[in-house]
């Protein structure tokens, strides 16, 4: 959410699609459309953060595995 303060005394705020979706599911929970769990309800909020944070864990590992094999390489060509 952002508040731009820039055009005098006029604010406007800008929801990305995970708030307007939030918003969306919530309305759907407190009128007992839907009976979905919170976590389901939330997840429009947290879920982007989890998936970087699974994606950031796996580019870690595999920048690791990578330096290790570059580095066995480089070991096999001086023992040449």
């Amino acid at each position: 959410m952002v508040r731009n303060m820039k055009d005098g005394n006029r604010v406007t705020v800008k929801l990305g699609l995970g708030w307007i979706l939030f918003f969306i599911f919530l309305t759907l929970k407190l009128t007992d459309t839907i009976s979905w769990s919170w976590w389901w309800v939330t997840s429009p909020l947290w879920l982007p953060m989890a998936a970087a944070l699974v994606f950031a864990v796996w580019a870690t590992f595999n920048l690791i595995r990578v330096k290790d094999v570059v580095d066995d390489l480089k070991n096999n060509q001086q023992e040449k």
